[in-house]
């Protein structure tokens, strides 16, 4: 290596290239194609499989909690799953449950008991994983809930095709 007049500006460039890929977003996308955002906001409880407030999950998350939505009064209990919608406080803030992501398979259920879509005050899109998207586009008997997820997020069907796949 030699050290001349041109070694702190690459220097600072390398610096640069490193801080961008330790800082870099996580590459989850959301329904619409864009990067994922917090599902949760301020004075709500956190939310997400790794309590991070994205909908994004590790390979033991086995309910996909890839859907984020405005929680419904009686979405848990109407899904199977009892009444920690309305009960569960943060622990670390004490806040109750506002925006939620919630498991694909749950989301679709609770769609199906009460017959349209309409029973979901809010899908938050940009909070909702592109995985949930394309699970539900990719198996029939989930028509319901891809159709669901495209009225509310105002895409076409197989939109995310066009673009090239998108995982992370």
């Amino acid at each position: 290596f030699f050290f001349g007049a041109n070694t702190i500006p690459m220097a600072g460039l390398h610096l640069l290239v490193v801080a961008a890929l330790l800082f870099s977003v996580s590459g989850y996308q959301s329904v619409k194609g864009g990067a994922l955002q917090d599902c949760s906001v301020r004075g709500e409880a956190t939310t997400g499989y790794l309590r991070n407030n994205k909908c994004a999950e590790r390979n033991d998350d086995l309910g996909s909690h890839h859907i984020c939505i405005k929680m419904e009064q009686d979405f848990c209990e109407t899904t199977g799953q009892g009444d920690w919608c309305t009960t569960h406080k943060d622990p670390f803030t004490g806040n109750g449950i506002g925006h939620w992501c919630v498991c694909q398979w749950a989301f679709a259920r609770y769609l199906k008991s009460k017959g349209d879509c309409s029973a979901f005050k809010e899908v938050k899109c940009e909070a909702t994983n592109m995985e949930a998207r394309k699970a539900y586009e990719s198996n029939p008997s989930m028509a319901q809930a891809a159709e669901c997820l495209r009225k509310k997020c105002g895409y076409g069907k197989d939109q995310h095709k066009l673009r090239g796949q998108v995982g992370h």
